[in-house]
């Protein structure tokens, strides 16, 4: 049986951290490493607003090395492609494929096909077609563990932000909201999983507001110190 070494996109939250717990379960993928777009001014993974600091500790406690990719602030699509297509062709590892934790067929699978796969790199999305609802409880199962580090003003009160992404929260999240996240809800950080080493620890500071003009996003940011 052939194995597909892998390349795991990673946003240093839930959905990521679940994808690499189902990929190392499957004997048909490797995973050799991760892979991290970052705003090069603010070193912050843009939306989500994690400290690329706090990414490298994480693949850290993973043991996995981390392909950095820094992106000019407010970077258009035509950038964002040709920085990452860049940063993969310039790695140093050996990888056949990109996975993502993608749930839904909502354009940007197509859109990452068509990125990767002419470039040579095949596409894998171990997520995709999951129930959010039942994703949500296998990932808190699993023994993920991760709290909120931005919500969106629309669509939660600011008091979700920092909160753990446990039951509780799930329980207490407006019906309309999707408990994964998936239409931009929030954003998690993973602070331990069954694949981490040693779990990071996190102190949590201030909250404040992240904006995105251009894409007129407004979040609510937990600011934080993680420690190895």
């Amino acid at each position: 049986m052939s194995v597909t070494r892998i390349l795991l996109s990673w946003s240093s939250g839930k959905d990521s951290a679940y994808s690499l717990h189902k990929l190392v379960q499957d004997p048909k993928f490797d995973v050799v490493g991760l892979l991290t777009s970052f705003d090069e001014r603010a070193q912050q993974v843009p939306i989500q607003g994690t400290p690329i600091s706090a990414v490298r500790l994480q693949a850290k406690a993973l043991g996995l090395p981390l392909v950095e990719v820094p992106m000019p602030k407010d970077a258009n699509n035509q950038e964002y492609q040709a920085q990452l297509l860049s940063a993969l062709s310039q790695s140093s590892l050996e990888f056949d494929g990109l996975a993502f934790g993608d749930l839904f067929l909502d354009g940007i699978v197509e859109f990452r096909r068509q990125l990767f796969e002419p470039a040579g790199y095949s596409c894998h999305f171990p997520l995709l077609g999951q129930a959010p609802a039942t994703l949500a409880r296998e990932i808190q199962a699993a023994g993920i563990k991760a709290f909120l580090v931005s919500t969106h003003h629309q669509h939660l009160s600011n008091d979700f932000c920092g909160r753990e992404y446990d039951a509780s929260l799930l329980n207490d999240l407006p019906e309309a909201a999707c408990p994964c996240g998936e239409r931009g809800e929030f954003h998690s950080f993973v602070y331990d999983s069954p694949q981490f080493a040693f779990p990071l620890r996190i102190r949590k500071g201030q909250q404040t507001i992240l904006s995105y003009a251009y894409q007129k996003v407004k979040m609510q940011l937990q600011t934080f110190e993680v420690e190895a």
